[in-house]
């Protein structure tokens, strides 16, 4: 597996992340009220992009994950990796599944950085309710970061 490495800066607040990932929108939600962070510091990391190539549930992900010895990035991550590697996002969704973000109508969701289709608008959004029910499709990238 492909690794990518980015500088996670936890003293940024979310607001700056997005602000640095020059995106064309974002969703109020991506801000992530109520989120503990679970890093500090700078930190080098090493990302992947973990890609099952089939339509999947979160629970099946995770459970994918989980057997590669990967665990899922953080909404804090996300945005840092979509900083330093803006055009991936171009190609395919990427999504987070280590943190769950809680809406402004109280639902819960996960954040991911995509591409409009009609428009061609970069984007970092919540989209889907983070329910183990929930299909991704097979066009996704989950990121992700190996177990120590």
């Amino acid at each position: 597996m492909d690794t990518f490495r980015v500088v996670v800066d936890y003293s940024k607040t979310v607001a700056e992340l997005l602000e640095g990932g020059d995106y064309d929108w974002t969703d109020d939600d991506v801000i992530g009220r109520n989120v503990l962070l679970t890093g500090s510091g700078i930190v080098e990391q090493d990302f992947i992009l973990y890609h099952l190539n089939y339509v999947a549930s979160t629970k099946e992900v995770l459970i994918a994950l989980d057997r590669c010895g990967l665990r899922p990035a953080t909404n804090h991550e996300l945005l840092s990796f979509g900083i330093a590697y803006p055009g991936f996002q171009e190609e395919f969704p990427i999504i987070q599944l280590g943190t769950i973000l809680v809406a402004i109508g109280g639902g819960l969701y996960v954040s991911l950085l995509g591409l409009d289709p009609w428009t061609g608008a970069r984007f970092a959004a919540v989209r889907h309710p983070y329910d183990y029910s929930e299909r991704w499709s097979a066009i996704c990238r989950f990121l992700a970061v190996r177990k120590k």
